[in-house]
């Protein structure tokens, strides 16, 4: 293993100018990555597509830390290695793979301490707000006191993004938690602070579609103050919103979200879920109250262009594949060719969600990471980040993005900076 790589990531320091991949010394030996997931996501074909790339290079020895080891053994006796591929899914102790990267020091592809925040949907939300990405207007209900969180992602949210969790600490847990949620960015910018100045850092206004985003904002979220004023209206703190709108569950990990229809609409909510079969959602007629357990964050619904959904796959900050699909929200047939596979196609993004793409890479530290984006007007919003995931089934994207991470990796060894920058010639222009 090579003892150089001895630093920290998350900063955003640019990398040198280079376009081809470079060719391995002979004296060299090649350098440890180390795959740090549950197994399922480890071998999964586009994870194997990529990662058999980046050692055919003779640059790279890829070692897979066993899912056995990594739910029970102590992170001192896991492998060694250079650079670490680490990521949340279901099961995944991410608390041990931070300790992990604490305790050995390498170079980690997607920031760890970062993914915290994906699991919580109110600080998703947070963090799209300080970065200025467009979100959907929203009302959060938290009857949990809000978000847990470590005490050091807290004050890294300070420190890099203004976002003052105001928390309290959990010393039986030595965690940390916000009882302070902000109702909807709607609501916040007609809140001020003790100054008269408004709460929010930055806004816009999209006059085309009525939508106002702010950069950050923080309102007291007084749960009781939450009704259900009539069968088509909620309101929370004095801020309104009708049907149709969303209803998303907190928890990262949980996908059963509601869409709630207006009377005049015929009333009832379709109920989304992660596929099943050729199913992706289901329309329930009787469903006209919102769920008064467990803590929501309610979105007005956007009636995208085309009924599509964009999802935007990003390999550092300079470079994204997107593909739009068949919003689940349609009749919730999934669509597919006939191999079976859901029915994708390519979409080129426009100079605006190039820049979206960015700055969500940025914000989040995920060198690797999938974002959900709808297209309404002419206007694109941010509505869900989901962490690492690669495009399945797309050769063009595996042969681009392992020689990314190839330069990225070799960069860095040779700079000890690290960064999400890339170099030149690997930008979202040249796909």
């Amino acid at each position: 293993m090579h003892d150089q790589l001895n630093g920290k990531t998350g900063s955003n320091e640019p990398l040198p100018p280079s376009s081809q991949p470079t060719q391995p010394s002979p004296s060299m030996s090649p350098y440890i990555v180390g795959i740090c997931a549950m197994h399922k996501k480890a071998r999964s074909k586009p994870m194997t597509s990529i990662l058999s790339r980046l050692r055919a290079t003779g640059h790279f020895e890829i070692i897979y830390f066993e899912e056995n080891a990594i739910l029970h053994d102590a992170v001192e006796t896991w492998p060694l290695c250079d650079f670490l591929v680490a990521f949340y899914s279901t099961g995944f102790p991410l608390d041990k793979a931070i300790a992990y990267a604490k305790l050995r020091r390498p170079y980690c592809v997607n920031d760890l301490r970062l993914q915290e925040a994906l699991r919580d949907r109110r600080l998703v939300l947070k963090i799209l707000d300080a970065n200025g990405i467009p979100t959907a207007p929203r009302i959060v209900v938290s009857r949990d006191h809000g978000p847990i969180v470590s005490p050091e992602l807290s004050e890294r949210l300070r420190r890099c993004y203004g976002v003052n969790l105001n928390c309290n600490r959990d010393h039986a847990e030595g965690r940390v938690s916000d009882p302070d949620q902000h109702a909807s960015h709607a609501h916040a910018m007609q809140s001020n602070d003790d100054d008269g100045n408004a709460t929010a850092l930055a806004e816009e206004k999209n006059t085309k579609n009525s939508v106002i985003h702010a950069a950050f904002a923080t309102v007291s979220d007084v749960t009781e103050d939450f009704t259900q004023v009539d069968d088509d209206t909620i309101q929370q703190d004095g801020y309104a919103l009708r049907k149709p709108f969303v209803e998303k569950p907190v928890d990262g990990d949980d996908h059963n979200v509601r869409i709630y229809y207006a009377s005049s609409q015929g009333g009832g909510a379709r109920c989304l879920f992660r596929k099943v079969g050729n199913k992706s959602s289901e329309f329930r007629s009787e469903l006209s109250q919102v769920r008064m357990e467990g803590s929501y964050i309610y979105e007005q619904f956007m009636r995208v262009d085309n009924a599509e959904d964009v999802k935007v796959y990003t390999v550092g900050a300079s470079y994204a594949h997107a593909e739009t699909r068949k919003s689940p929200v349609v009749d919730g047939e999934v669509v597919r060719d006939a191999s079976g596979k859901e029915i994708r196609r390519t979409t080129p993004l426009s100079d605006t969600e190039k820049e979206i793409a960015r700055k969500v890479c940025r914000a989040f530290g995920q060198t690797i990471c999938g974002f959900d984006l709808l297209r309404v007007g002419g206007q694109s919003y941010v509505i869900d980040v989901n962490g690492w995931s690669f495009v399945k089934g797309n050769e063009a994207y595996y042969d681009r993005c392992a020689c990314i991470l190839q330069n990225m990796l070799l960069h860095t060894t040779r700079r000890r900076r690290y960064s999400l920058s890339l170099p030149k010639g690997t930008g979202l222009d040249n796909m």
